[in-house]
């Protein structure tokens, strides 16, 4: 079960070794400054409250040691776990014909995915960062304008419009919701 909970276990280790490391430092310093036996005595048979001390000390390591092994590993999971949702997302994205654009509440546009630069409008360097209305065409703004009031409100709307790129009229369904 412990190796379920905590995984690869050697900050459970570090936790026992720094225990031992204090147990040690604290039997020195008993005999060093505090001039009470052998280094020996002090090691392998301490005084009972000495020896409840150092073995709570280093009980309170392993415990720290397990905590963080257990920290590490959780994170180490939900680490992984973004990944695969990350790419999840990114192959799905990349699987689209249509464009998306990923604007913030006020309407600045943050990002953008087109399977083909020449459906866009305008180059991105022309829109990230600007409000639709300083890129689209005012009636075309307009409905963007009404159907993002819309998608604010109810979660999801769409609207259509009509756009010419490249001396050819396309048709474009655009559907928005709030994040």
């Amino acid at each position: 079960m412990l190796k379920k909970l905590f995984g690869n276990r050697n900050l459970i280790w570090i936790g026992v070794a720094f225990g031992a490391f204090l147990y040690f430092v604290e039997s020195l310093f008993h005999v060093v400054v505090l001039h009470e036996g052998s280094l020996t005595q002090e090691l392998l048979a301490p005084d009972s409250h000495a020896l409840w001390l150092r073995g709570l000390l280093w009980l309170i390591c392993i415990l720290a040691g397990a905590l963080l092994q257990w920290s590490v590993e959780r994170l180490r999971r939900t680490t992984q776990a973004l990944r695969e949702s990350e790419e999840r997302l990114r192959s799905t994205i990349l699987s689209m014909d249509d464009l998306l654009f990923v604007l913030d509440r006020e309407g600045m546009f943050l990002d953008y995915y087109a399977p083909q630069s020449s459906m866009l409008y305008v180059p991105p360097e022309r829109f990230l960062g600007k409000h639709y209305r300083e890129v689209m065409p005012p009636p075309i703004a307009e409905r963007v304008d009404q159907a993002l009031a819309r998608a604010l409100k109810s979660e999801r709307s769409h609207t259509e419009y009509e756009l010419e790129l490249n001396g050819q009229t396309f048709w474009f369904d655009a559907r928005l919701s709030p994040r």
